[in-house]
């Protein structure tokens, strides 16, 4: 299904000029080869994980990422959660709501931690409370297009200086928000400023 969500993202990007990967050809009919492809444009760039060893080199970077991403997030869908490609090449989620989809994922990640051991019972009942709570203000959330894995490692730098986010496997439709804090995650705290008070910050936290 993740092939076919491809094919639906790279629709979107084309019809609203961003640049990324176009992907070309999905098969899932198993009748050309043993298995579901795609075939997608290659493209010529470096990942700006190769500057994520040094501040100096990846912080001036972070504002132009954040533009980019105000690009994506300007894409409207219908739904939200991950693409139902049952609609394809329509953008579409599979939930009603944006809080329907954080619910089933909040639940599978606190079975994960709770088998783990990491995590009492009260503490997984607090953490409900939390999303409880935030409920009203999430059910007012629009549709957007979501990268869903915003990582250096995802992100191309061309030879022209425009950037590309690659890997859309996780993409999902829902909260800016929600992209811009996993953002946040694959930097260290120290570069979270550069983060926040970018263009994208200020619009959505």
């Amino acid at each position: 299904w993740q092939l076919r969500a491809d094919e639906s993202v790279s629709r979107a990007l084309t019809a609203h000029g961003i640049p990324h990967a176009r992907v070309l050809r999905v098969d899932c009919s198993r009748a050309l080869a043993g298995t579901d492809f795609e075939v997608a444009e290659f493209i010529d760039g470096v990942s700006l994980s190769a500057r994520d060893a040094r501040d100096e080199d990846i912080v001036p970077m972070l504002p132009r990422v954040a533009h980019a991403l105000l690009a994506i997030h300007a894409i409207r869908g219908e739904g939200f959660g991950f693409l139902d490609v049952s609609r394809a090449p329509a953008l579409a989620g599979i939930h009603a709501s944006w809080p329907a989809f954080l619910d089933v994922q909040l639940q599978r990640n606190l079975d994960q931690v709770a088998a783990a051991g990491l995590l009492t019972p009260a503490e997984r009942a607090e953490a409900q409370r939390h999303f409880t709570r935030a409920m009203p203000v999430l059910a007012s959330v629009e549709p957007r297009l979501l990268h869903g894995d915003p990582g250096n490692h995802n992100i191309l730098e061309r030879a022209d200086g425009r950037l590309v986010f690659i890997d859309w496997e996780d993409a999902v439709l829902g909260d800016p928000a929600f992209d811009v804090a996993f953002w946040a995650t694959f930097h260290p705290e120290r570069r979270w400023g550069a983060i926040f008070e970018s263009n994208l910050g200020k619009t959505y936290l």
